[in-house]
């Protein structure tokens, strides 16, 4: 079975598309509310769309708000991957501290390096 590549995954077809492209269509204090909704929820389903706001989200608020809720998603084995992504982590550099408390949830660094890198 050929692996598949974490943004190969976003390729894939199904329910997340639909959720994905709704999202998309929603106005910007409309977006923050459905990513506050669907963490408070604790969907599994919602993952690609919570990936994608932090990703591509051109709301600084949205991005943060996704990531504030992302290690929600715990099980899922791509959160970790997508976190520790390189493109992930530029992006996150720009929405801190909402990215190393994420990191920090997921247990990717420790408290003692969450609280030194919010404390610089």
């Amino acid at each position: 079975m050929e692996q598949m590549g974490l943004f190969d995954w976003f390729l894939k077809k199904g329910k997340d598309d639909v959720d994905l492209i709704q999202f998309s269509k929603l106005n910007n204090d409309n977006r923050l509310r459905q990513i506050m909704e669907w963490g408070d929820k604790i969907d599994d389903s919602k993952l690609k769309v919570f990936q994608h706001a932090i990703m591509n989200d051109s709301d600084s608020g949205i991005k943060m708000a996704a990531l504030k809720r992302i290690h929600l998603f715990r099980d899922k084995e791509n959160v970790r991957l997508f976190l520790n992504d390189e493109r992930t982590r530029t992006v996150g550099q720009a929405c801190e501290p909402y990215y190393s408390m994420a990191l920090s949830r997921m247990g990717i660094i420790s408290n003692e390096e969450f609280e030194k890198r919010i404390n610089k």
